[in-house]
């Protein structure tokens, strides 16, 4: 099953520039209580069946 949000840490960058993931979850609430701040952005994954 795929999670339904990201959590990546802006203030982590890879060699190419990309925010490092720091979490995956299906509830946005629990999310945002463990990771707030703003070093954290939470996204939607988007869930489609087909690509």
């Amino acid at each position: 099953m795929i999670a339904k949000y990201v959590v990546f840490n802006i203030m982590k960058l890879d060699l190419n520039r990309n925010a490092e993931v720091v979490a995956t979850g299906n509830s946005k609430s629990k999310l945002r209580k463990v990771y707030s701040g703003k070093a954290y952005v939470i996204k939607s994954i988007d869930d489609r069946e087909e690509w």
